[in-house]
């Protein structure tokens, strides 16, 4: 009778439920939010999607600002920033004096 060592090796699943989302939380710009991750993900798959999030979000842009064993929080940006100073209005654009 022989053994044989076996090695893990992390296989790709196809997950067919919704990730599960924590708390959203508001920042200046938009909002962040942590991700649990399922078996078999990896935060590579998030930044893949990166744009397809934004899209269905209907943001400006989502971006990966880190990530922890099973979890990864995402940052999403509401609106392109504006300069301080500079406002946007149906009339006139304003910037700011030195």
């Amino acid at each position: 009778m022989m053994l044989t060592k076996q090695r893990r090796t992390l296989r790709r699943v196809e997950v067919e439920r919704a990730p599960r989302l924590g708390l959203i939380r508001p920042t200046s710009l938009g909002f962040r939010v942590t991700v649990r991750l399922h078996d078999g993900q990896t935060p590579e798959d998030y930044t893949r999607v990166l744009d397809k999030l934004a899209h269905a979000w209907k943001v400006h842009s989502v971006r990966l600002a880190g990530w922890k064993p099973g979890k990864v929080t995402l940052v999403a940006t509401l609106a392109g920033s504006t300069p301080t100073g500079v406002r946007e209005g149906p009339c006139v654009l304003r910037t700011a004096s030195w």
